[in-house]
């Protein structure tokens, strides 16, 4: 009995080992590296942009000079005086309440301040029922400053039930530059 037991268990712990991790899903992103040629609305097709009230402070422009992959990426640029500039998509919640999102994309810096309480860029993740805000991650005691190579950064927010909405993307905050390329986004298992 003990040598059938001592079998069985070590079936069992090699069956957890070989079994794979819980798979990742893909949510399909328009213009996820920004290779598109269609024109968009306010911003690359498939994608919004938007900056705090007031005058023009935030350029967002496509970007051949500087790119992740492919032809190009996204450079936002502080321009004007105005505290953030923001890079948006959204898609719909359903059927993501109680999962797991997880936000990946490759990002560079150049110029941003290394001190000061609202500057940084970030990546941005964002659970909403109408306009209410029901959960958000932002990176946040993570801002990326200074002036840093392209480097691939993630972000995970559990969607609650009741969510209607989801944005994300990615937000300049203060003076500086930021480029973005390569988005992905997709449900983890918790």
């Amino acid at each position: 009995m003990t040598v059938f037991r001592a079998l069985s268990l070590a079936v069992l712990l090699a069956a957890a080992v070989a079994a794979p991790a819980a798979a990742a899903a893909r949510i399909e992103i328009v213009n996820a590296d920004f290779e598109s040629g269609k024109p968009g609305n306010d911003g690359p097709h498939g994608w919004s942009t938007a900056q705090h009230t007031g005058p023009l402070s935030y350029d967002f422009a496509l970007d051949s000079g500087e790119k992740k992959s492919g032809t190009q990426s996204l450079r936002v640029t502080n321009i004007g005086p105005e505290p953030f500039g923001s890079l948006i998509q959204s898609i719909p919640a359903t059927g993501l309440g109680g999962k797991k999102l997880r936000l990946t994309a490759w990002v560079k810096v150049s110029g941003i301040p290394e001190e000061g309480k609202r500057t940084g860029a970030v990546l941005s993740l964002t659970a909403l029922r109408g306009s209410a805000v029901l959960a958000s991650e932002a990176m946040r005691r993570r801002e990326l400053r200074g002036s840093a190579d392209w480097t691939r950064h993630s972000i995970e927010l559990a969607i609650p039930a009741g969510a209607a909405r989801i944005d994300f993307g990615a937000v300049l905050q203060g003076t500086g530059k930021m480029w973005v390329d390569d988005f992905t986004l997709e449900t983890v298992e918790p």
